[in-house]
This record gives C-alpha cells, structure tokens and sequence, in this order.
C-alpha cells in the first residue's frame, strides 16, 4: 500500500532486521494513522512494501517505542489526550501481529526515551509530563518477565541527572545504560551512565563535545561497551565507546539512498 511519514511517529528495527513504523500524524485532525501499525518490507527493489498490522488501541504521537526480546515491541506515552493515551502502555506481539495492554506509566509524558534491559526489563527515561507539560527526568522500569501490575518509579535528583526530552538511551553492559543528550531549552551535550541493577546515575568519564539530539534517531549497541546512534540535527553517524568519546563516522547529508 501507499503511505507517506506521519509527523511524530516512532520506529523500529528488530535484532531479526523487521522494520516497524509506528503512529503519529496530526493531533488536531486525529487521523486513523495515530493508532496504526505498518511492516516495512524490502523486497530487494527501491519500493519498499508497506504492510497494516494491528491497530493499536490508544492514539501516538511523540511516543517511545522499543523491542523486548525480538519477540515483542513496547509502546509508551503519547502527546495525545484522548482515552489518556499520554501514560497509557501496549505491548505487540509480533509473530501473533496483536497489540495488547499492560500497566500504565506513574508519569503519563511524551519526547520520552525508552529501552530494554537484559531482555527483561523496560526503562523509560526523561520527557516532557503531562501534568503541567515541563521537561522532566524521572525514570520508570517494568518487569515483563513477572508481567508486573505496575511501573516501579526511580526518583534521580535533578543534580546529578538534568531534566529533558530526546535523550538518547540503550543498554551498553551487562549493568548499565548510557543515556546522553536531549533538548531542555537548549540542545544538551553530556553523558550519564544509569546503573540499572542499583538505581545509581553516574556521569560518563568522558563527556561529549558536541550537541547531541537523538529523538527519533535509532540507537544501539554494536558488540560490547560500543553503541552506535545518530544526531537529529546535524544527521552524522556517531559512534561512542563506554567511558569515551563520541566520534561522528558518517554524514548523513552527503550519503545517497542505495537499493
């Protein structure tokens, strides 16, 4: 089918290379693409095939979308309102091509940044609330494994870890996430390192020297303590090893689309 990119939709690309493109459009008209789900397939020509799944039940835009242990994408947040779409959380199974609900966020928020953790956990991290619409830095996690009732709130002071949308996040070790950049008013360059076993931030060792926006931009982890992600303004590649420095390897500007 033919389709165009929604403003603000999310995607995705599982560890089994399946290409998932996930809500947004416009918010005033609440078109039906809010809710819709769509499989992008290569079939080796440069018209890639656009598939409709599953609707999912709550409208998005803005949200944060990751995969659970390449069976299972996990959709959080929403700017939307209706049905409180903005804590509301689902959960895909993609063999079934079913959405299914589970337990709301404490903070309903959008421009938020989330992830998966030993193909157990869900964090998400950071975003702009709901309740009075200010950046904020909260991180909650959800056990999938015991199909927990609730999300468990972690409380970082804002000293140690500041306030913001778009952060970049991924699991980097064994105990550890990597979260950097964003947008507080200002484009952010830092780095923190979350230890998800004790709920302790830590400021990486080495910190960025550039601006670094990764909302929308696909982050992940090449190998062992090496991510790979993407700034959304100056469209470079960039690649960070644990503890050291973000290096740009690419220009997204000057690379042409290859079929």
């Amino acid at each position: 089918m033919q389709m165009s990119f929604q403003h603000n939709f999310a995607y995705i690309q599982t560890p089994s290379d399946k290409i998932f493109l996930i809500g947004g459009g416009d918010i005033q008209r609440k078109p039906p693409s809010l809710k819709q789900c769509f499989q992008i397939v290569n079939n080796q020509t440069n018209i890639f095939d656009c598939l409709g799944m599953d609707d999912m039940k709550y409208a998005r835009h803005g949200h944060s979308l990751c995969c659970l242990n390449d069976k299972f994408l996990i959709v959080t947040g929403s700017r939307c309102e209706d049905d409180e779409a903005f804590k509301r959380c689902e959960q895909y199974n993609i063999d079934l091509d079913l959405w299914f609900e589970i337990p709301n966020l404490n903070v309903g928020r959008h421009y938020h940044s989330s992830c998966t953790y030993n193909d157990r956990f869900v964090f998400v991290f950071c975003g702009i609330a709901q309740s009075g619409k200010k950046y904020c830095n909260s991180i909650e996690r959800y056990d999938s494994q015991n199909r927990s009732d609730s999300w468990i709130v972690i409380n970082i002071p804002s000293t140690q870890f500041a306030e913001r949308q778009g952060a970049g996040v991924v699991q980097i070790t064994q105990d550890e996430i990597v979260i950097f950049g964003g947008f507080s008013g200002r484009f952010l360059k830092d780095c923190s390192v979350f230890h998800a076993t004790n709920n302790t931030m830590r400021k990486a060792s080495v910190q960025p020297d550039m601006d670094l926006f990764a909302f929308q931009m696909p982050t992940v982890r090449i190998g062992d303590r090496t991510i790979v992600t993407a700034d959304w303004q100056s469209k470079k590649v960039i690649e960070y090893t644990c503890d050291s420095r973000f290096k740009p390897i690419k220009d997204l500007k000057q690379t042409q689309p290859q079929f």
